[in-house]
């Protein structure tokens, strides 16, 4: 698969199928399948979509990832990195709070793509407004070792 071949937008419930879609994670599924209309709604995040350019609608979805605004204590930080940051505010960041890949249409690395496509919406949006950082609360160690091979700390 290539990135040339997959388009990535804002979720849309008159466009996007949501059916079918199976990450192997039931928590993931459920969030796309019954909340992820609900949470746009309410602005309380916002969901993307990966799907191929090519398909009619509606379209299939290969992978999604959820971005919002979050702010974060200096204190959660690298020590490095804390000690040059106020330490009574709190520091503003983007969080990436859902990520997953159909396991059936896709292969492992497509994950890589969203990930890209997530990071790169990020930085969009710190070039308007203060975004410090994009963070994330792993699950399990080996979400912890998948978004450090990204350069997570």
């Amino acid at each position: 698969m290539r990135a040339s071949e997959f388009e990535f937008c804002r979720f849309d419930k008159h466009i996007h199928l949501r059916e079918g879609f199976d990450c192997g994670v039931q928590q993931l599924n459920d969030f796309l399948g019954k909340y992820v209309s609900q949470q746009q709604e309410k602005h309380l995040t916002t969901a993307y979509v990966s799907c191929k350019a090519t398909d009619d609608y509606p379209k299939s979805i290969y992978g999604y990832y959820t971005l919002s605004a979050n702010s974060i204590s200096s204190s959660e930080f690298p020590e490095n990195m804390a000690r040059r940051l106020p330490s009574e505010q709190a520091i503003p960041t983007i969080k990436l709070g859902r990520l997953a890949r159909d396991i059936k249409r896709t292969a492992a690395g497509f994950g890589k793509l969203l990930i890209h496509d997530a990071l790169f919406r990020a930085y969009k949006v710190s070039r308007n407004i203060g975004i410090l950082a994009v963070d994330v609360e792993p699950k399990n160690d080996k979400l912890v070792e998948f978004y450090r091979s990204y350069g997570f700390l």
